[in-house]
């Protein structure tokens, strides 16, 4: 499988094994994709039709670590700000009287010494089945690094193929059935897929829900996938389906306007996609979550993390959960500890 790494340090894996080639990017700004028939790493951010290209013509190989097996553990909890239950409850009362839901995330700032490429192949390695990324351009003042369980838009062999992925809880529940407020927060970003397929003229087809695991916690899932016709386009597919409910929420313009009053925080390219394509027609794209900025010269890191929030939600589950999702990237920024905050927004 594919691992990139771009000007000076994009990468990116789904999934990882041993001595999978990385594909390293050099010297290579970034620019508006045309979507003409070249190879590249793409990205793009929260909320936002532009698509962004690293070009794989300046590319070679790299033989990723054999030897690393890293295991994550569970991240300390902090306690709750009482501004983020303020937040919550007042989202959960629009929500009560209009329904549907709302990704409300949050921000941590936390200290960071490790070099972008050692978190990299400590994701990759404690995550296999993720999509593993790391980015870096000469314009952007930050590296991007995460790993993501969520496929937004894959195409191959006319066949297009995404996923509904939704509703959190801790893992180790597979046998235990989902409450009512996933499930059915779950069902939103499913039904918003599906109508949105159809909308392109697509007939999806769609597997029966099952858990997925991503980490520390678990979701649940939908495949779904459809035939194309001979001339399709895939990016155009996948700007339209972001962002998905799942992290944004629906209705799509109530949700966003949530989040633009009550996340005190520019989410930027946390939220987005990013992914690889040929340039002929493959193309993998993946939600870009579980995710951080790095600042090289601060040795800061700042983290992601949003949930789904419904007119069931409470702040107590809420705040547990964003905490959860953190800790996939905690524990690997801390030797399998958990991080010092030193700042949350929210």
């Amino acid at each position: 499988m594919l691992l990139t790494k771009a000007c000076p340090w994009p990468f990116s894996g789904c999934p990882l094994r041993a001595m999978l080639p990385c594909m390293v990017f050099h010297n290579a700004g970034t620019c508006k994709h045309t979507g003409h028939g070249r190879s590249a790493f793409l990205f793009s951010r929260f909320n936002d039709n532009a698509v962004y290209s690293l070009p794989a013509d300046y590319s070679r190989r790299v033989p990723m670590p054999s030897h690393l097996v890293w295991q994550c553990v569970d991240a300390e909890c902090p306690p709750m700000v009482p501004d983020y239950v303020r937040r919550i409850n007042t989202l959960v009362e629009r929500l009560r009287r209009r329904g549907g839901k709302t990704v409300f995330a949050v921000s941590r700032e936390v200290h960071v010494e490790l070099h972008p490429f050692d978190i990299f192949t400590r994701l990759a390695s404690a995550y296999p089945d993720a999509f593993v990324f790391c980015w870096k351009t000469p314009d952007m003042p930050e590296a991007w690094i995460g790993a993501t369980p969520e496929v937004l838009a894959e195409a191959s062999d006319r066949i297009f193929r995404t996923m509904a992925l939704a509703g959190t809880r801790r893992r180790g529940g597979r046998d235990i059935p989902w409450d009512e407020k996933n499930v059915e927060e779950q069902r939103m970003v499913r039904d918003f897929i599906i109508d949105t397929c159809r909308e392109h003229g697509l007939r999806p087809t769609c597997t029966a829900p099952f858990t997925k695991a991503a980490g520390p916690v678990e979701h649940i899932c939908n495949m779904i996938e459809a035939s194309t016709p001979q001339r399709f386009d895939t990016l155009s597919m996948a700007v339209a389906l972001s962002p998905t409910p799942a992290v944004c929420g629906l209705p799509r313009a109530e949700a966003l306007e949530d989040i633009a009053e009550l996340e005190d925080m520019e989410r930027d390219f946390y939220g987005g996609w990013c992914g690889v394509t040929d340039g002929d027609g493959l193309c993998r794209l993946f939600v870009t979550l579980r995710c951080m900025s790095l600042d090289l010269s601060a040795c800061r890191a700042k983290l992601y993390a949003g949930g789904g929030v419904t007119h069931k939600s409470d702040a107590a589950s809420e705040w547990a959960e964003v905490n959860a999702k953190m800790g996939t990237l905690l524990s690997v920024l801390q030797g399998g500890t958990s991080a010092r905050a030193v700042q949350l927004k929210k």
